[in-house]
């Protein structure tokens, strides 16, 4: 059998302490389940950020839809400007983002690249003429017509029946339609070609 303690503790403090140490091992096992806690945080706060890096990089405005559109843009320039070089020398196509895809044109008469609707009626058709072929490209539509001809200067009038004579590029259509007016200038840039003349 147990014998008396030579100094009992009495009962109040017995169970206070029991209380402190209660509290001590409450307070230890919250302490754990903060660490735990904290742990979740810090690696749901790094997902997070990937999450919102992700959703603004795929945004219409984001890096990764920029970015595919400025490859595909710059592609489209190129094969432009490559026409270009044969059909008007001198004038460059320009697809850049802004709102959507905005259009400039560098002329000879002009040292910088300007927007679409700037351009003289001339300017105009050839920057058609280039936008229109590089369209047809892309959807191996082998169709091409072009209209107001007549808005072209001699120069130019004289380039776009070269183009229709490459062979590179009568072989990339079935039909190639000219509309104009019926002035003289016009006539005398297709006569004697080997085509199909329709008139009113």
């Amino acid at each position: 059998l147990p014998e008396k303690p030579e100094s009992p503790v009495p009962a109040e403090d017995t169970a206070k302490k029991k209380q402190e140490l209660m509290a001590e091992k409450r307070n230890l096992e919250d302490f754990q389940k903060k660490a735990e806690l904290t742990k979740d945080v810090e690696r749901f706060r790094a997902r997070i950020e990937r999450y919102d890096y992700l959703i603004s990089a795929l945004e219409d405005k984001g890096e990764v839809k920029s970015g595919i559109m400025e490859r595909y843009l710059s592609m489209f320039t190129r094969t432009c400007n490559l026409r270009a070089a044969s059909f008007a020398p001198g004038y460059e196509l320009k697809f850049i983002q802004e709102d959507g895809v905005r259009i400039l044109m560098k002329t000879p008469a002009n040292n910088g690249f300007i927007p679409l609707e700037s351009l003289s009626s001339g300017e105009t058709i050839i920057a058609v003429c280039l936008i229109t072929d590089l369209l047809n490209q892309l959807s191996n539509t082998r169709l091409l017509f072009l209209d107001n001809v007549e808005a072209l200067d001699t120069e130019a009038l004289g380039n776009l029946r070269r183009l229709m004579e490459q062979p590179d590029f009568l072989d990339s259509y079935d039909h190639i339609f000219i509309c104009g007016v019926n002035h003289e200038d016009v006539r005398n840039a297709f006569k004697d070609m080997d085509a199909q003349y329709i008139s009113d």
